[in-house]
C-alpha cells in the first residue's frame, strides 16, 4: 500500500477475509479473538482520513475527532462486515465512516448549543448584551456575535421541535396500526 491514503481494494478484502477466518477459528477453539492486523489498521486509518478531507467534512475545527471516531467505529464493524453478502469492503467501511462524521457533527453542535444557551441564561451575559451598543460583546477576549447565536440557538431548537413532532406522528402511526390490527 502506497502513501496517499491509496487503498487497494482486493487487498483490503483478502485482509478481511483472512481476519475473519481468524475470528472463526478462535471461536470455535474458544480462544480470544485476535488482533486485527497492521494492514487493517492502516487501512481503516487512511479510509477515515481520505474521508475527513472531502469538502464536507474538511473545514470541520474538530476533523481529529471525526477521524478518531471513524476509525472506532470501523474497528467495531470489522465484526460485522459479511464477506458472503459484499466483496466491496471499501464501500462498506466509507459509508460507516461517513455516518460516524455526521454523529460527531451533531454530537459538536449540541454541545455549541449547550454552551450558547447557558451563555444567553446566565445573568453576567443579559447584563452585557443590554449594555452593548452593538451586537458583538467580547469575553475575556472571545467575540460573540449575538445575532449568531441568537441564530444558532433558533435553529436548533426548531430542529429538535421537528424531531419530536416526527416521534409523534410516528407514535400515533404505530397505534393506529396496532389499534387496527387487534380489530381485523
Amino acid at each position: 500500500m502506497s502513501s496517499n491514503y491509496y487503498i487497494d481494494k482486493k487487498e483490503f478484502y483478502d485482509a478481511i477475509v483472512a481476519y475473519k477466518k481468524q475470528c472463526a477459528e478462535a471461536e470455535d477453539s474458544g480462544s480470544p479473538l485476535p488482533k486485527m492486523n497492521d494492514y487493517l489498521g492502516k487501512c481503516l486509518i487512511d479510509l477515515a482520513t481520505r474521508i475527513s478531507y472531502k469538502p464536507n467534512f474538511r473545514s470541520y475545527p474538530y476533523r481529529e475527532e471525526m477521524i478518531g471516531d471513524g476509525i472506532e467505529n470501523g474497528i467495531m464493524a470489522m465484526k460485522s462486515f459479511d464477506p458472503q453478502k459484499s466483496q466491496n469492503p471499501y464501500g462498506y467501511f466509507t459509508t460507516i465512516i461517513h455516518y460516524a462524521y455526521l454523529r460527531r457533527i451533531k454530537k459538536e453542535r449540541m454541545q455549541l448549543y449547550r454552551k450558547y444557551k447557558a451563555m444567553h441564561n446566565s445573568i453576567i451575559f443579559k447584563k452585557l448584551a443590554e449594555d452593548s451598543d452593538h451586537n458583538i460583546i467580547d469575553l475575556d477576549g472571545e467575540s460573540i456575535d449575538l445575532d449568531y447565536t441568537n441564530d444558532f440557538i433558533k435553529n436548533i431548537e426548531e430542529g429538535l421541535e421537528r424531531d419530536r413532532e416526527k416521534q409523534r406522528q410516528r407514535v400515533r402511526e404505530a397505534k393506529e396500526r396496532d389499534g387496527n390490527s387487534t380489530n381485523n
